[in-house]
C-alpha cells in the first residue's frame, strides 16, 4: 500500500520540511519506490491511490480501467517518466491508452 510522507532537512542546525509530499510505494516485484509528488497533500494523497491500483493492474497483468487511464494521462511528465522506468507504464503509451505523440 502507498503512502505519503514529508521529508524533514535539515539546515544549519534547524528543522524544517520542504513543499512537496513524497509517495513511497512498492512495485510488483516488492521493491520499495520514493516519487516526489505535489505540494498539496490531497493531490498527492490521490496520488498514491492511483498508483496502488496501478500496481495491483500490473500483478494481475491487466490493463488500467479506463477512469484510471483518464487520470494518469492527466499526470505530469515527470510522473509518467518515473513510472515508465519502473515498469508501471507502457514505455510506448502513456497510460496504455493512447499513443505519445498524439
Amino acid at each position: 500500500m502507498a503512502s505519503i510522507q514529508k521529508r524533514s532537512v535539515k539546515v544549519n542546525g534547524k528543522t524544517y520540511r520542504p513543499g512537496k509530499w513524497y509517495v513511497r510505494y512498492r512495485d510488483t516485484e516488492g521493491k520499495e519506490h520514493r516519487l516526489a509528488a505535489f505540494t498539496d497533500k490531497r493531490a498527492s494523497t490521490a496520488l498514491a491511490n492511483r498508483i496502488d491500483q496501478l500496481v495491483e493492474c500490473r500483478a494481475e497483468n491487466l490493463p488500467p480501467p479506463a477512469d484510471l487511464r483518464t487520470a494518469l494521462d492527466a499526470l505530469p511528465e515527470r510522473i509518467c517518466e518515473h513510472l515508465r522506468g519502473v515498469g508501471l507504464l507502457d514505455n510506448v503509451t502513456g497510460a496504455g491508452s493512447r499513443p505519445l505523440a498524439d
